[in-house]
């Protein structure tokens, strides 16, 4: 990816624009109403959102799920990309959580929610073997973001996010 013909004006654009979308707002409010404390706020999802539509991945890895708001805003940019094949494999390993429960359900046809931890994935040979967009939000302890890391870089072309 070449940074110098990047445009970021038009990111910052799509991303301010969507802050106000009505979709946005009934997000934050879906999520107000869940009692979700989750810092995944409306900028970090709308920057998403901005990004998830400039890439067009056809495969996203996210870890961390939880309750599908930054899934949410990714699945809409898909849909609003008319990508109706790509996929967001979404990776929970809580067993109390309602995984992906914020998601609209007419957004649900791409989403991949997968039940349990990275590693134990990663073992059993169940992540997909090329990933265009990665967003890691599990845990943050040192040695596990590198293990994501290390492994989906190495299934991320030059350009991926």
């Amino acid at each position: 990816m070449n940074l110098n013909k990047f445009n970021w004006n038009e990111l910052w654009r799509q991303q301010a624009a969507m802050q106000q979308d009505p979709f946005a707002l009934e997000m934050v409010k879906r999520r107000h109403a869940s009692g979700s404390k989750s810092p995944m706020g409306l900028l970090d999802c709308t920057l998403l959102y901005a990004l998830t539509r400039w890439r067009k991945p056809m495969v996203v890895v996210e870890t961390g799920g939880f309750l599908g708001m930054s899934s949410a805003f990714i699945l809409k940019a898909l849909a609003d990309e008319h990508l109706s094949t790509s996929k967001l494999h979404s990776i929970e390993w809580m067993e109390d959580c309602p995984h992906g429960s914020l998601i609209p359900e007419e957004l649900r046809s791409g989403f991949v929610p997968m039940r349990g931890k990275v590693e134990d994935f990663i073992a059993k040979g169940a992540l997909p073997k090329r990933v265009d967009m990665f967003l890691h939000d599990s845990s943050h302890r040192r040695a596990h973001m590198l293990m994501e890391y290390e492994y989906f870089w190495d299934r991320m072309s030059d350009g991926d996010v």
